[in-house]
């Protein structure tokens, strides 16, 4: 088990000194290979994926018809046979058919008249809401007006590393 575990950990790199502009760009170029190669690997597995699923889309097109067409007739001849059921079901040699109740609620109306009609009722309970905080419209605020509602504006500096293209 113990060399299943050490196989599962990450190989740890040696830690990079950068000790001048010049060292920075050198490493900046690996940064940029790096990004190439994995855009690459990236690129290279997509397609494979692809391929694949339009394969598997291909060969299961006619299984699916079949199992929409059996089921279809299943459905039909049990419906047509409700009264052979024993209670809502009836077991076979290979698995069982029936007809299961469900409820489902259906809107007659509009959803407008029926939001405004659950409302005029006090049926708020009814009505699904989500409620977040909207932090891209809160930036319109001034920070004195953040801090009232229990905000803060924090502004830090993000690294980031534009790398030029690199072609392999």
């Amino acid at each position: 088990m113990k060399g299943a575990m050490d196989m599962a950990r990450k190989a740890k790199l040696p830690a990079i000194e950068i000790a001048d502009w010049a060292a920075a760009d050198k490493v900046l170029g690996n940064v940029a290979t790096d990004r190439a190669c994995l855009a690459k690997i990236q690129a290279e597995a997509d397609a494979k994926i692809e391929k694949v699923k339009a394969d598997a889309k291909a060969v299961s097109e006619t299984i699916s018809a079949h199992l929409a067409a059996g089921l279809a007739a299943l459905e039909a001849f049990t419906r047509a046979h409700e009264a052979d059921l024993e209670g809502r079901s009836r077991k076979l040699t290979h698995g069982v058919l029936g007809l299961r109740q469900t409820t489902k609620i259906v809107l007659k109306r509009t959803v407008e008249f029926v939001l405004g009609a659950l409302r005029a009722r006090k049926m708020d309970d009814c009505i699904r809401l989500k409620e977040e905080v909207d932090k891209e419209f809160l930036d319109h605020y001034v920070d004195q007006q953040l801090a009232e509602v229990g905000c803060v504006r924090k502004t830090e500096d993000l690294f980031f590393a534009d790398t030029d293209e690199v072609t392999l």
